[in-house]
């Protein structure tokens, strides 16, 4: 039901529109949205996190990596970011649409961030110098004073507070399904003149679940001069019949 409502909005779009040439719509997710002060038991409970993830780090090699569940996003994103690099305007693309969903991938990430031993040995292998004091003072120093309600706790009405070299592979790595998508159908010699991008309510965790209707909230157009949002283009049908 989401995908005809998705053809429709498109179809109207692009009446409006009038410009000739190729074009693609984009459904994604949405993030959490309401901010609230970080609380003192909030930050106490990721600095533990965090001196543990680097204990279990110790254990790893320099140069190794520890075998836990996100082993592999640490090849994931370097294999991201090289594929991106060599696509310039997918990437532009792909930055413009994670600034629009705002976060929907960061719901699940609590007072952990997704931080884990590969993470950390990632940074120390990169930086021998680095002591456990600096790791932790680090993090702790990029903690905002507030934080998405819900939603991991560096994530902020702006995006991550955390520089990009200090997220997780994990964040660094991921893509929602909408995104992987469009990556796989991009065509660099010949790519679309304009997305459209349809951002509807439910996250990317929540995606799976049958909790009633997912309407529309926001609906773009994104091209070479930016994102156009469009008014009358979010009225959603009855979709948890």
């Amino acid at each position: 039901a989401e995908a005809l409502e998705d053809e429709r909005i498109l179809r109207a779009a692009l009446r409006d529109r009038g410009t000739e040439g190729k074009v693609v719509a984009l459904p994604l997710p949405s993030g959490l949205s309401e901010v609230v002060p970080v609380p003192a038991e909030r930050r106490e409970r990721y600095r533990r996190h965090v001196e543990r993830t680097i204990e279990e780090a110790h254990t790893a090699t320099p140069g190794g990596v520890t075998r836990d569940r996100t082993h592999a996003a640490r090849k994931r994103a370097h294999d991201s970011e090289a594929f991106l690099a060599a696509r310039p305007r997918l990437n532009e693309r792909c930055e413009q649409a994670c600034g629009m969903c705002t976060g929907g991938c960061c719901t699940t990430g609590g007072d952990h961030a997704f931080l884990s031993p590969v993470t950390l040995r990632r940074l120390m292998d990169a930086d021998p110098s680095l002591t456990e004091a600096r790791i932790v003072e680090t993090f702790l120093s990029h903690v905002p004073r507030e934080s998405i309600r819900g939603a991991c706790i560096n994530q902020t009405a702006t995006g991550c507070a955390l520089p990009r070299a200090w997220r997780s592979d994990v964040c660094n790595a991921y893509f929602c399904d909408a995104l992987k998508a469009f990556q796989g159908g991009w065509d660099e010699p010949d790519p679309p003149v304009a997305v459209l991008m349809i951002r509807r309510t439910h996250t990317s965790v929540n995606r799976f679940v049958a909790e009633g209707a997912n309407p529309v909230v926001e609906v773009a157009w994104v091209d070479e001069n930016g994102p156009r949002v469009l008014d009358g283009l979010t009225e959603s049908s009855d979709i948890d019949r």
